[in-house]
Order: C-alpha cells, then sequence, then structure tokens
C-alpha cells in the first residue's frame, strides 16, 4: 500500500543519485575495515556508555551524539580536507595523525559534558590511542588538532539550552495529553522545543499539521485500527484470522520499540545500519554518516517535541478509555485496553521514533542511495532479527510498528515520517557537503 508521504519519498529518491559521495581514492585514508574497531564506532560506544540515559536523557543524549560525531568529523577532515567543515577546519601539523585527532576531540567533548567520569574517558582515550598506528609524533600532533577542534566545537554550541527544563500544566479534557497507566509519569521534555536547531536549517520551515479532530471519520479510523492491532491482546490466535496483529507485527512493534529515545546504544538501529553499510569505506565517510545522521535526528527531535507540546494530543490508551468522552459515534469505549509496549510520557502528535527515524534514514538515503542490504537485531529480541534490501523498508516500519506497539495513531505517524524525511534530506543537502581547498 503506498504511503501519503511517497510522492515526497520518491522525489527524494530521484534527488539522491548525484549527492552520492565519491569513493575516496586517498592511499592514505583510514578505512574501517582496517581494524576490528575503528576510532568513530568506539567512541559512538562511548557516547551511549558516558552519556544520560532513560527517556529524561533523551535530548541531552542525543546533543552529545551529535556533537561528539561533529567534532570527530571536524578532526578528521581537518586532515584529509574534503568536505565543508561542520564548524571549523584547523590546519593541523604536517603528519598529525587523523584517527588520533578523531579520538581526542570525542574524548573532550564527552568530558566537557559529563565531567564527572573523566577518569573513565581519558582511560578510554589511552587505549584508543594506543591501538592507532602510527608515530608518537604524529599521533602526538593529531591530539593536539582534536583538542583545538573540540573547543570550537563547544564554543559555538555554548548557548544551547539542553538542560532547560519546564512544568505541562495543561488539564485533562478530551483529546488533552495526560499521564498514562500504569506508571503515570509527569510530561518529559516539555521545553525541547525551545531548543536551537543543530544543522543550521530553519526548522520554521516544517509543519506536522494537527491531528484529526475527535468527532472525524479519520479519527474514529485511527482509533479503532490502534485498538484492534496495538493492544497487549491484539495478537492473532490463528492463522488467517483478519483485524489483529500477526506474530511478525508484533516482533516488528518490538523491534521498532527498541530503538532507545536517546538515539544510541546497543539497541541503536540506525547506528547499526551506519556500521554495516558504511564498512570498507574510509573513516572519514563513517564520521561524516555518524555526524550527518544524529544532527538532522537532532533537528526532528526538537521540531518533533516544539510540535508535541503545541498539539498536546491524548495517547490512545486514554483515547480508548475514555472514548466515551469524544463525541464520536463511531468509537467505543474499552476502559481496561493496554498497549503492546508502554506508552512514554509525552504526547501523542506528532510521533517521536516516526520523524527522528526516517530523518536518520533519509540522510543515509542522500549519501549512499535507498539499495543498501543490513540486517537488525536488537537485545532484548534474542531469536529475531530481520532484513531489510532498502533503507526506505525502515520507514515503513517506523509509521506501521508505532500503531502495532498500540502507541500512536497512523496519521499521526504518517504525517511524522514525511516531516522527518524532510529534515533529513534538508539536513543532507546543507552540511558537510564536498569542497575544494
Amino acid at each position: 500500500m503506498k504511503r501519503p508521504y511517497a510522492a515526497w519519498f520518491l522525489f527524494a529518491l530521484a534527488a539522491c543519485a548525484a549527492d552520492e559521495p565519491e569513493v575516496d581514492s586517498d592511499e592514505g585514508a583510514v578505512r574501517t575495515g582496517d581494524r576490528t574497531t575503528d576510532a568513530v564506532t568506539e567512541w559512538n560506544k562511548a557516547v551511549a556508555q558516558f552519556g544520560p540515559s532513560g527517556l529524561e536523557g533523551s535530548m541531552a543524549m542525543n546533543w552529545l551524539s551529535a556533537m561528539t560525531n561533529a567534532a570527530m568529523f571536524d578532526a578528521i577532515n581537518s586532515v584529509e580536507r574534503k568536505y565543508a567543515p561542520f564548524v571549523t577546519s584547523i590546519t593541523p601539523a604536517a603528519n598529525a595523525n587523523a584517527e588520533a585527532a578523531a579520538v581526542s576531540a570525542a574524548h573532550d567533548v564527552l568530558v566537557a559534558r559529563v565531567p564527572e567520569r573523566k577518569a573513565e574517558i581519558d582511560a578510554l582515550l589511552g587505549e584508543s590511542l594506543a591501538k592507532i598506528p602510527g608515530s608518537e609524533t604524529a599521533k602526538g600532533d593529531g591530539v593536539t588538532l582534536g583538542q583545538k577542534v573540540a573547543q570550537a566545537i563547544l564554543s559555538a554550541r555554548a548557548g544551547d539550552t539542553i538542560d532547560t527544563t519546564a512544568t505541562y500544566t495543561k488539564s485533562p479534557a478530551p483529546g488533552v495529553w495526560e499521564p498514562t497507566p500504569p506508571a503515570l509519569l509527569p510530561a518529559i521534555g516539555v521545553a525541547w522545543g525551545t531548543i536551537k536547531g543543530f544543522s543550521g536549517v530553519s526548522l520554521d520551515a516544517y509543519d506536522f499539521g494537527a491531528p484529526p479532530a475527535l468527532d472525524s471519520a479519520e479519527y474514529a479510523a485511527d482509533l479503532n485500527e490502534v485498538k484492534a492491532v496495538g493492544g497487549k491482546n491484539s495478537e492473532c490466535r490463528q492463522s488467517g484470522q483478519k483485524g489483529c496483529r500477526t506474530p511478525e507485527q508484533t516482533k516488528i512493534a518490538q523491534l521498532i520499540g527498541a530503538v532507545p529515545a536517546n538515539a544510541t546504544g546497543s539497541a541503536d538501529l540506525v547506528g547499526k545500519i551506519i556500521e554495516q553499510i558504511t564498512a570498507g569505506r574510509s573513516l572519514l565517510q563513517r564520521a561524516r554518516a555518524f555526524a550527518m545522521v544524529r544532527i538532522a535526528q537532532g533537528d526532528a527531535r526538537i521540531k518533533c517535541w516544539e510540535a508535541k507540546y503545541q498539539h498536546n494530543f491524548w495517547r490512545p490508551i486514554t483515547a480508548i478509555r475514555k472514548a466515551d468522552t469524544d463525541s464520536n459515534p463511531a468509537t467505543e469505549q474499552d476502559p481496561s485496553w493496554e498497549s503492546l509496549l508502554m506508552t512514554p510520557a509525552f504526547p501523542e502528535f506528532p510521533s517521536g521514533h516516526a520523524t527522528i527515524t526516517p530523518a536518520g534514514i533519509q540522510v543515509l538515503i542522500e549519501l549512499f542511495g535507498d539499495d543498501q542490504n543490513f540486517t537488525l537485531a536488537v537485545p532484548s529480541l534474542p531469536d529475531y532479527s530481520k532484513r531489510y534490501t532498502k533503507l526506505s523498508q525502515l520507514i515503513d516500519d517506523s509509521v506501521d510498528g508505532r500503531v502495532w506497539a498500540g502507541l500512536h495513531f497512523r496519521s499521526s505517524d504518517v504525517k511524522s515520517a514525511s516531516v522527518g524525511t524532510r529534515i533529513g534530506a534538508d539536513v543532507a543537502k546543507k552540511i558537510m557537503r564536498s569542497v575544494t581547498y
């Protein structure tokens, strides 16, 4: 079935071929297949290890991941000089080691943001430098370069208000978000939509629209679908049964739902894709892909959360349990309905997953093309993995999976994916472009 965002998506695909990056020809460039673990992969794992955890830390983790990867990109690019810098391009010493520059830059961004873990981060830096081939002089020059790049990144983003908090003040009413069972947690990220965008692309250009009116046919269709296929007990009991969620759809919902809200870590699906499709490419290309994806995801999160707390729309679990208040004769209350996955503590519209994941995926489509083979698996589903042959297939799963999880209405996911793909495409066209020095 064609998605409503397909027209935009096909346009984006048609434009992406010209943007596919050239394969590096430098014989001296560090490549991702040269050793078991390269600097970019290792320090992305460090971000997951040392950064904040949980939904409350999502925005701070997104910032940390974006800026750590941007620092690694600018450090390597200062040596190899192939792309426009994100913040700075510093002339290095003649033989500065690019990989040493990357780990040094990542180290300094992490220490600045997580100073209480400095001893552990220092130790990781020593281990990383010991594994990098080359002379101590070249590595020392690389470390110096990385320090300068990190300082430039941190100075450029010194005004970011990623720790800003605010209190949710809306009172319960039909269509209005309220804390959801069973935990009834207070709203998270009320002020995230006020943060300055990461990429420099104007986020005012994007509009999710609005959720459907409660008394509309579209709303009734949304509610009745998620009620049928997104519940804890919605899985089909026999083959061929209609109006229920298949076992495969349950697994897909759980796979998509395993993507942590902080956009990094062992269950980070987009990060796993980057590692797979950049295997054998240069370290600079891997750093560029990670940085562009994390920056686009940051912009997508900011725009999504701005809209969440403009519309303050209720979650399916609330809507279904209180369907007797929605003035829609085509909906029916079920006061005991539960979603397949735990409902997170923020409004439904728009969908975070269906905005943020497509933003990152669209960056990769712009860089490498849609036709990519990759496999996704997460620790929470040890007996399940899914093979993909196109990046865009994960965008579809991000839309469907949140309905099957019982967390979002379909119209919300579709509108979210449309905006997310636009953000990803625009970020990929704006930053870190190929240049001649």
